[in-house]
This record gives C-alpha cells, sequence and structure tokens, in this order.
C-alpha cells in the first residue's frame, strides 16, 4: 500500500490538491497491480499448491497448480537435477504458462522443483514434487539423453555463481537484492 502521511494535513490546508494526490495514488496503485509489481515495495510471489510429472519415451512435462491470486506479471520457473538433492540443478523459464513445453532428457530419472516469481520480487517458496520427499521420474524409452553439465544460474546473476532458485537472479546486474 502506497502510504500518504501528510494527505489528511493537505485535505485542511488545500482540499483541491489532496483530491489531486489522491486521483494519483489510485492510478499509481492500478498501474503497479496491473504490472505485477508493488507500488511502495515488491509483491510476495503467491504459494503454488502442487506440480505434476509425467514422462514417456525420454519427454518430461510439468504442470504447476496454483489457484493463489495473482497479479498480471507473475512467471513460472521449473528447477530439475539427476539427484534429490538438487545439486547442479537446471532452471526453465516457463514465463506466465504453468505447463512447460516438453523438456527431453532421455530414459534417466530426475527429480522436478518449480516456484513463481514476479520480475521484481524475490522467487516465491520452491515446491518439489513428492512434497518433503522428492520423487524420482523415470523419462522411460531406448535413448539414454545426455550427462547434464554444469549449472550457470539465471537471470542476471553472473554465470554459474547464482544459487539454486534465483530465478531472475540476483547480484550485479539484477533489479532486486535477496536477502
Amino acid at each position: 500500500m502506497l502510504n500518504l502521511p501528510h494527505l489528511p494535513y493537505l485535505r485542511g490546508k488545500d482540499p483541491l490538491l489532496a483530491e489531486t494526490i489522491e486521483s494519483l495514488k489510485k492510478g499509481l496503485i492500478s498501474l503497479a497491480e496491473q504490472a505485477g509489481i508493488g507500488a511502495s515495495g515488491q509483491i510476495a510471489a503467491p504459494q503454488i499448491q502442487s506440480i505434476l510429472v509425467t514422462a514417456a519415451n525420454g519427454a518430461f512435462l510439468v504442470t504447476v497448480t496454483d489457484k493463489s491470486a495473482t497479479h498480471l506479471g507473475i512467471n513460472y520457473f521449473v528447477e530439475y537435477a539427476d539427484n534429490a538433492n538438487f545439486a547442479n540443478v537446471h532452471t526453465l523459464y516457463l514465463g506466465p504458462s504453468r505447463s512447460s513445453p516438453p523438456i527431453f532428457l532421455g530414459s534417466g530419472t530426475f527429480y522436478f522443483r518449480a516456484f513463481p516469481q514476479y520480475q521484481n520480487s524475490p522467487p516465491g517458496a520452491k515446491v518439489v514434487y513428492g512434497g518433503s520427499t522428492p520423487i524420482g521420474v523415470s523419462g522411460g524409452g531406448a535413448i539414454a539423453g545426455p550427462t547434464l553439465p554444469p549449472a550457470q544460474g539465471s537471470g542476471a546473476s553472473s554465470g554459474g555463481t547464482a544459487p539454486p532458485s534465483s530465478g531472475f537472479g540476483h547480484g550485479a546486474g539484477a533489479r532486486i537484492a535477496f536477502q
């Protein structure tokens, strides 16, 4: 919420100016909501409810379930790794879509998680396929698929330095700093 602490004083001194400022405040809040940004700070990313992962013949599909109230500008990320600890995790940007295109990884077993993020906010909480005990999904098929190369981070972070789930990134060049 945008705070205008001296508006009551202005109402007493110049009602027309106070009315103009209130109108500008309403317009700014409306614009911020439409852009998916906070008028007086960051909008917290919603909590997604779950993800579903299916696979056949080496192709994986990931669907994110998010029934929370969102603003325009919400983005979703999917991360996958070949281990349940998500070491060397790779990030896929889904944008506003809650369904991934087919991801060909071959017949190996992979672990998935997802999180939402507004462009000017920290990433939301990660939701792991399987919950607190990650469930590996086998790609099936006869093709082994590629060996995962070292992850390089994501977003505005310097290559290879971003921690997992950094979404649009942080650090030098990023728009926001994460705590």
